[in-house]
């Protein structure tokens, strides 16, 4: 069955992030860490039309997670910005772009675990993680057909600068056909790499970035008999991991999670192919967790 639903990642790493979220009624932003011109032409690579994209998520303020001319792309073609009010006074001494939005009346806050919907057919939950640039996000993207109430749906986790994976995020996993989780950067790699002392404690403290073995450990935790069929490794370091040692701890975790069986890297320099979001469910309730809000629970047809 083919899903209407993508996921594609233009940029993944410490010189830039951007991805976006796709489905019927448009596509999503997530992060827009690279310059315009960048921007486009990846947008064009992947295949993404500018006239309908529907937004934009902020996960946090640190720069290789917004450029202030991508900020001015998105004022002049007025796609609105989601962030969280915290986001809002660091950016406001940074860029420019962010009072032209501001004064279009552009921005659109969400709270931590108060879901919300950004396009038809969305819904996105944000849950605060541990990380240096407070505060910093993580989503949940739920995604339907808004003109097919019978139709397919999709999951996804977007879980990018960590610092330590928190247990109650757990509940945000539940269901998930796609997971994107950082595996930043390999213990050996980071502790004979040429950066200072500060920067190697900073990297592997619990507001920093996930290890691949940290990362393989919260793959290895998902239970077996559940949905998830794709996982995408996030924000690999260019001195401190390679693609390799990502990918070996990733498929090691995997083993334990039967149902997935796509494994891919996400870079720096070029987007990635296209990822489908989706599995063949039928919806047959609706739970209500009191962190997260509501959460769908699925079967296999």
């Amino acid at each position: 069955m083919s899903y209407p639903f993508h996921l594609h990642v233009l940029a993944s790493g410490s010189a830039g992030n951007a991805a976006a979220v796709s489905g019927p009624a448009g596509w999503l932003l997530i992060d827009i860490g690279l310059n315009a011109t960048d921007l486009r032409r990846r947008m064009a690579l992947a295949g993404l039309d500018p006239s309908t994209c529907k937004g934009c998520l902020l996960t946090h303020t640190h720069g290789d997670h917004w450029r202030d001319s991508g900020m001015a792309w998105l004022a002049a073609r007025g796609i609105p910005l989601w962030l969280h009010p915290g986001h809002l006074a660091g950016l406001e001494s940074q860029s420019r772009a962010i009072h032209t939005l501001k004064a279009a009346r552009m921005l659109h806050p969400f709270e931590n675990r108060k879901g919300f919907s950004p396009a038809r057919g969305m819904r996105v939950i944000p849950a605060e993680v541990s990380h240096d640039s407070h505060p910093t996000f993580a989503f949940r993207v739920e995604l339907r057909d808004p003109d097919d109430s019978r139709g397919p749906e999709g999951h996804l986790g977007f879980f990018s600068d960590l610092g330590i994976w928190n247990p109650r995020h757990k509940a945000l996993l539940e269901g998930l056909d796609l997971l994107a989780l950082e595996f930043n950067y390999h213990p050996d790699l980071l502790d004979g790499s040429p950066r200072p002392d500060f920067l190697k404690r900073r990297i592997s403290g619990t507001k920093g970035h996930l290890s691949n073995l940290q990362a393989g450990e919260v793959v290895a935790s998902l239970p077996s008999s559940g949905r998830l069929q794709s996982l995408v490794l996030l924000h690999l370091s260019k001195e401190c991991n390679t693609p390799a040692h990502a990918l070996k701890e990733a498929r090691l975790a995997a083993k334990s999670v039967s149902t997935i069986r796509q494994v891919e890297v996400a870079l720096q320099d070029a987007p990635m192919a296209p990822i489908s979001i989706g599995h063949q469910t039928a919806c047959v309730d609706t739970l209500k967790d009191e962190d997260f809000g509501p959460l769908f629970r699925c079967v296999g047809k």
